[in-house]
């Protein structure tokens, strides 16, 4: 009598399928969209392809972009043996150099609640300047920064101090010239010499704006403190 049941009861485990559940497979989690220069693209996009390789729906619950700049679309719910997709884009419009975004996704599968999916892409500038934050000393009345670019008549038409402090906006004397000409990739480099004469009223920070001919980028802003006196 007890291997009559045990047969009937293996008999029926092996007729009946596993339960699987709803399960998720993705074949990418992260996208490189390119390099491109400062201006080129405002915005990278890109579908995730999500499958259901469980015998029940498969239901996204939540979706968290890693920033504000980042946009989805996403289908949330996939079939049993069926695929679907979430669109993400990224404003990469303000970014400068490598830029990665990470939007995690939470699904009810039964092998991984949680993926996340990255978004990167390279933005170069159109102009690189080799200094971040100019400094001009009491006494100081020079200074040389590096432009590198992609023209070889790149012209600076005017270059001012806006001090934070004093409200004030100061001219600042300036003179361009190519020391490196063209290279294999298109870069020509410059040294840009800046004289102060005329300082704010007293120290203040600031930020230095230079205007150039060049069509994609016509202003450059650099941070920077001119010290008065002895402050």
């Amino acid at each position: 009598m007890i291997r009559y049941i045990l047969i009937l009861f293996t008999a029926i485990f092996v007729a009946s399928p596993l339960h699987a559940g709803p399960r998720l497979q993705v074949e990418e989690t992260e996208y490189f969209a390119g390099t491109f220069l400062e201006g080129q693209v405002d915005t990278i996009s890109h579908d995730f392809i999500l499958k259901n390789t469980g015998d029940e729906p498969l239901y996204v619950l939540k979706v968290h972009p890693g920033c504000g700049c980042t946009k989805f679309h996403v289908d949330k719910k996939i079939a049993p043996g069926g695929s679907g997709k979430i669109s993400i884009k990224v404003d990469v419009s303000k970014f400068m150099g490598f830029v990665k975004k990470t939007t995690t996704v939470l699904t009810d599968a039964d092998n991984q609640q949680t993926i996340r999916l990255t978004m990167k892409a390279r933005i170069e500038p159109v102009i690189s300047v080799s200094e971040e934050f100019i400094r001009f000393g009491p006494s100081d009345i020079k200074e040389k920064i590096r432009l590198t670019t992609d023209t070889e008549n790149l012209i600076i038409e005017s270059v001012k101090y806006n001090a934070y402090l004093t409200k004030s906006v100061h001219p600042v004397e300036h003179s361009l010239q190519k020391y490196k000409e063209q290279d294999k990739e298109g870069a020509v480099q410059y040294a840009l010499k800046l004289h102060v004469s005329d300082r704010p009223a007293r120290t203040s920070p600031g930020k230095f704006i230079i205007t150039t001919n060049h069509p994609q980028k016509k202003t450059i802003e650099i941070g920077g403190l001119i010290l008065v006196g002895n402050e």
